[in-house]
């Protein structure tokens, strides 16, 4: 079975004075995780892109992108990564 899987990369839960973003609400049980994180490193790659390391308890995550969507990960950060499954293909 294969499995279409969103993953979204926050720094805080708090939503002071907004609407709370579509990613954030609530999903069936079945269908929802959230891990803790430790961001270790960030390197630049190009001028537009940075490699970003987060340790999830030992758990090795590294994500390359654009520097403006990763601009407000900082080392030694705590970052959650949500996941959720969107649908399911047999």
């Amino acid at each position: 079975m294969l499995k279409t899987v969103q993953q979204i990369i926050i720094s805080t839960f708090a939503v002071v004075g907004r609407a709370v973003p579509e990613q954030l609400k609530a999903a069936p049980p079945d269908q929802h995780h959230v891990s803790m994180g430790h961001v270790l490193r960030l390197e630049a790659v190009v001028q537009t892109q940075v490699q970003v390391y987060i340790s999830f308890g030992g758990l090795l995550m590294q994500l390359t992108g654009d520097v403006d969507k990763l601009q407000e990960l900082q080392v030694d950060a705590n970052v959650y990564l949500l996941m959720r499954t969107l649908k399911q293909q047999a």
